[in-house]
């Protein structure tokens, strides 16, 4: 009763069974209401495609409480202007943190370069150093016969002395120029004498080498010193 009247007053004169029935009849219509919209709704859904339903969800926007409640305190502005410096900082940070990274890359990468040159120029004014000693082998060896008239143990050590050195050289990539019978080329001979032949096929082409030529690579350290036909008809 107290319901009813607090609901609607004109219907306090009913009795207590009436008005049972009343809140009962209510109470149905509601639920059938209830369930009916339910229906409609899922039916709706139901035929709304997934883009529709995707729009729906995009039209809906929820707003900030401080744009809703149309104030915002002192310190949430002081909080927010902290947190803007607070990112605007990391950001620089970070991009300072990359280029010094890539600084860092770039004078390792750099350094590494200039090692190799620095070492590559000591091995080659190394190797410079000790071709005159191969030019002392080399002299000693072209005289055969005074050669082989020497003790045959000093030779045998000598001769293992001289190819050690090779070896060394050939790790080096250091490697000695092909001259002799070979058509000169002025990239790796030099001519520091001509002799003269009637045979025209022999005609530039390299009688003896003076001074063996090495190279390193495809890097000319010294030209073979040589001697080269010369084709002279009568």
């Amino acid at each position: 009763i107290l319901i009813v009247n607090y609901c609607h007053p004109n219907l306090s004169y009913l009795s207590p069974h009436k008005v049972n029935c009343t809140i009962s009849c209510v109470c149905a219509v509601s639920n059938v209401k209830y369930h009916l919209l339910r229906q409609l709704s899922n039916i709706t859904f139901s035929k709304m495609s997934k883009k529709e339903e995707e729009k729906i969800e995009d039209d809906f926007v929820v707003e900030p409480e401080e744009e809703i409640s149309g104030f915002s305190s002192p310190a949430q502005k002081k909080l927010r202007e902290k947190l803007k410096k607070a990112v605007e900082e990391k950001q620089e940070y970070l991009d300072g943190w990359q280029r010094a990274k890539a600084d860092l890359v770039n004078a390792k990468r750099e350094f590494e370069d200039e090692r190799k040159k620095i070492i590559g120029r000591a091995n080659e004014d190394m190797i410079m150093e000790l071709l005159p000693v191969f030019d002392s082998f080399d002299m000693a060896f072209k005289n055969k016969e005074v050669w082989e008239a020497v003790d045959a143990n000093w030779r045998t050590g000598v001769e293992y002395i001289h190819n050690q050195l090779h070896s060394i050289m050939r790790e080096y990539g250091v490697s000695r120029i092909e001259a002799e019978g070979k058509k000169f080329d002025p990239r790796f001979h030099i001519s520091v004498e001509t002799k003269n032949t009637e045979d025209e096929a022999k005609d530039d082409i390299i009688e003896r080498v003076v001074h063996n030529g090495y190279m390193k690579g495809e890097v000319v350290l010294r030209p073979a010193q040589v001697v080269v036909f010369e084709f002279k008809s009568e």
